[in-house]
């Protein structure tokens, strides 16, 4: 109990003084920042509901890599793996193995991340071709996780982050902390959670260090007690209010109009997922991302479903199968697989914790 009391406290410290600005001062958004391949989804699930999701706790173990509290017990010897095919050949893969220690009781995982972007012609300044190289992305991390009392649970992630872009290349280490609250009898849970906290060890060739995607996160779900159906909301980026970026030329050359009201810039905070629990072996998801619906509309034009992804969950015993489908603009979108494991029964050990 000391062991869990002391993680405790010390996650509820680092998610206080990142909330409080101590450590998000010297972080940025999306478009100033390096490594921002660690702003994927992780998971079809995730990105079904929408890209974020910081309180839907559950058996996914790939629900971990972005909130680590959301690390359970039942996911003892649990296997997660996920591919995400993406445009222009890019590819993105995710892989996680969760363990649970009954004499410390808490959980621990180990994963990873890689961003393959294909194979590109490498030439000189004089546009002579040199031959070609593979740039990749990648990270592992290390997860802890925990319960405190009866309702709390919490976790900490520890990241070493890699970019090799041909004769660039570039690491870094971040850590991630989670907290998630549960009323279980009420169908309500709560997550807070600061990603991304750390520095670039080295950075690339003729730069200088260049700061982290950080993001600071929180999230309600509520399950229905007597219909098949929970509803998410998640914030996003809550240590910047105003994620705009106007630019005036590009305005006036396509026609776009930028809006600065209060209820658009509440909005690209917002993120809406919802599942429908079809059987006890199917689960249907449904998201929609405000945020990114904006920065990829396109001006007089019809946007279709830009934003909006959903997908589906086959739950079995001995395995779990998950899709998912993005819509980026009219008519495209990216689609993710994933498969989880239950390694326990096949390995023997013990019994799966409820």
């Amino acid at each position: 109990m000391n062991l869990k009391r002391a993680v405790f406290q010390t996650v509820i410290a680092v998610a206080v003084l990142a909330g409080g600005g101590g450590v998000v001062s010297a972080q940025t958004l999306g478009g100033q920042a390096v490594f921002t391949f660690l702003n994927e989804g992780a998971g079809p699930q995730v990105n079904a509901l929408g890209g974020v999701n910081v309180s839907n706790a559950g058996d996914d173990v790939m629900m971990a890599f972005a909130q680590p509290a959301l690390l359970r017990d039942s996911m003892h010897l649990q296997m997660g793996a996920s591919i995400n095919a993406q445009y222009a050949g890019i590819d993105d893969y995710h892989w996680m193995l969760a363990y649970h220690h009954a004499g410390l009781g808490m959980n621990f995982a180990l994963g990873g991340m890689f961003v393959d972007y294909g194979s590109i012609t490498e030439t000189d300044p004089s546009g002579n071709i040199l031959g070609q190289f593979r740039p990749h992305d990648y990270d592992v991390q290390g997860t802890v996780a925990g319960r405190y009392l009866d309702r709390w649970y919490y976790g900490f992630t520890l990241k070493f982050i890699g970019s090799d872009l041909g004769p660039y290349r570039s690491s870094g280490i971040a850590g991630d902390v989670g907290l998630n609250y549960q009323i279980g009898e009420r169908g309500w849970q709560f997550g807070l959670t600061a990603v991304n906290m750390g520095t670039q060890l080295k950075s690339f060739e003729g730069s200088g260090k260049e700061e982290l995607p950080f993001d600071l996160r929180a999230g309600v779900s509520k399950r229905l007690l007597k219909a098949p159906f929970q509803f998410s909301l998640t914030l996003v980026h809550l240590h910047q209010w105003n994620l705009d970026y106007a630019d005036s030329a590009f305005n006036a050359q396509t026609g776009a109009v930028t809006k600065t009201g209060f209820g658009h810039k509440l909005m690209e905070h917002v993120i809406l997922g919802a599942q429908l629990f079809a059987s006890k072996y199917i689960e249907v998801s449904l998201g929609y991302n405000y945020l990114l619906r904006q920065e990829l509309s396109v001006a007089s034009t019809s946007n279709g479903l830009t934003g909006v992804s959903f997908g589906v969950g086959v739950l079995l015993p001995q395995i779990t199968f998950r899709y998912a489908r993005t819509a980026y603009q009219l008519n495209t979108g990216y689609n993710q697989v994933g498969l989880g494991v239950p390694l326990e029964r096949y390995v023997g050990g013990r019994k799966k914790a409820s």
